[in-house]
């Protein structure tokens, strides 16, 4: 789970996973919604000739955005945004995503 702006080494892949930035776009919390909406983040992955930032989404509906990117044989996955209150919402300092690398 990284927080807003930070960084976690991943010794066992060689790749240092950043949380660089989010848009929120999930239902706010007063509001009654069709869809729960989603938070997408924006990542940076370094490690030996890797240097690159994207964004994935939370979100199994958006077609627009990918859920997981593949570098070689590790994939790495936003699988959620937690600690977020209503109060929180949209202050992005605030937020946690939970990204998992896993190795195909």
């Amino acid at each position: 789970i990284l927080s807003w702006q930070q960084c976690a080494e991943f010794s066992n892949y060689n790749l240092t996973v950043c949380f660089i930035n989010a848009s929120e776009y999930r239902c706010p919390c007063d509001v009654i919604c069709v869809w729960e909406g989603a938070v997408d983040f924006t990542l940076r992955a370094t490690g030996p000739d890797l240097d690159s930032t994207f964004t994935l989404t939370t979100s199994t509906n958006r077609l627009d955005l990918l859920r997981s990117i593949t570098f070689g044989n590790v994939t790495i996955k936003a699988e959620d945004a937690s600690g977020i209150t209503c109060a929180d919402y949209g202050n992005y300092e605030n937020y946690k995503a939970k990204v998992t690398l896993t190795e195909e």
